[in-house]
C-alpha cells in the first residue's frame, strides 16, 4: 500500500497538525484519491488507521464524518474543514460515493438537520454553505467524472499511482476528452495547474559525494636484483 494514502488519513485524523499546503501536496501525490478507504467502526474502536480497497469512508466522506462528530460534541471550532473539502474535491474525490445509503452530498444535508434548530450556528452555517458549494461545483461533477473514466481505461494503473512519465504522456488525450465534453478552457487550465500538474513530481538529480582523495604514498626505491661484486682482500 502506498504510504501517501496513510498520510492523507493521518492528516484528516488531526494527528500531524493542520497545514493546508502539506495536505495539498499529499493529495497531489496520488492519482486516485479514493483508491483506499477507512473502516470507521474499526477506527473508533482501535484508534488505528487501517485502509481497505472495498469498504469504508473515502477521504471526503471521512472529513464530513469528522464534521458531524464536531457538531455532535457541540464544538465551536472547525479547523479549515471547508478548505480541506475543496482540496479533496479538486483532487478527484467522488462526491457521489455512497455509504450506508448516503452520498457525500446527502450526508452533508443529514449533518445540517442535526443542528438546524441551534441558534448559535452562524459560523457552522457559513462553513456548510461553502462545503455545499464545493460539492456541487462543475469541477466536482464533469471534470472529475471524465478524469476517472479516462484513468480507469488505462491498464498501467497500479495502486492508484501513475509515474510522472505516464502522466505527461496522457495529458494531451485527457485534455482532448475534456474539450469533447464541452468543458471550458478556464476549468481545464485550473484543473491542470491545481491538480494534475501538482502531481507531476520533478526528479531531483542525485547528489554524489566526492570521496576525498587519499594522499599518495611515496614510492619505495626498488631493490637491485644484480648480484653484489665480491672484492678480494689484499694479502700482507
Amino acid at each position: 500500500m502506498n504510504q501517501d494514502y496513510i498520510d492523507i488519513f493521518t492528516y484528516l485524523d488531526g494527528s500531524i497538525g493542520y497545514d493546508l499546503n502539506m495536505f495539498k501536496s499529499l493529495v497531489s501525490a496520488v492519482d486516485d484519491i479514493d483508491a483506499y478507504k477507512l473502516d470507521v467502526d474499526d477506527y473508533v474502536l482501535s484508534g488505528e488507521i487501517r485502509l481497505h480497497r472495498d469498504r469504508g469512508f473515502t477521504p471526503l466522506y471521512f472529513t464530513l464524518w469528522q464534521l458531524s462528530e464536531m457538531v455532535a460534541m457541540n464544538l465551536q471550532t472547525y479547523p479549515e474543514i471547508d478548505k480541506v473539502v475543496k482540496i479533496l474535491v479538486e483532487g478527484g474525490s467522488h462526491v457521489d460515493y455512497e455509504y450506508d445509503g448516503h452520498s457525500s452530498r446527502s450526508y452533508l444535508d443529514k449533518i445540517v438537520d442535526s443542528y438546524k434548530d441551534d441558534e448559535s450556528s452562524d459560523d457552522l452555517n457559513r462553513i456548510v454553505k461553502t462545503i455545499r458549494k464545493h460539492l456541487h461545483s462543475p469541477k466536482a461533477t464533469k471534470i472529475q467524472s471524465v478524469f476517472r473514466g479516462h484513468r480507469s481505461r488505462l491498464n498501467s494503473q497500479a495502486d492508484g499511482y501513475f509515474t510522472t512519465k505516464q502522466k505527461r504522456k496522457e495529458w494531451p488525450s485527457l485534455r482532448a476528452e475534456f474539450k469533447k465534453e464541452g468543458i471550458s478552457d478556464e476549468l481545464i487550465e485550473d484543473f491542470y495547474e491545481n491538480q494534475y500538474k501538482a502531481g507531476l513530481k520533478k526528479k531531483q538529480p542525485k547528489k554524489t559525494k566526492k570521496k576525498p582523495k587519499k594522499p599518495k604514498k611515496p614510492k619505495k626505491p626498488k631493490k637491485s636484483t644484480k648480484p653484489k661484486k665480491l672484492t678480494k682482500k689484499k694479502s700482507n
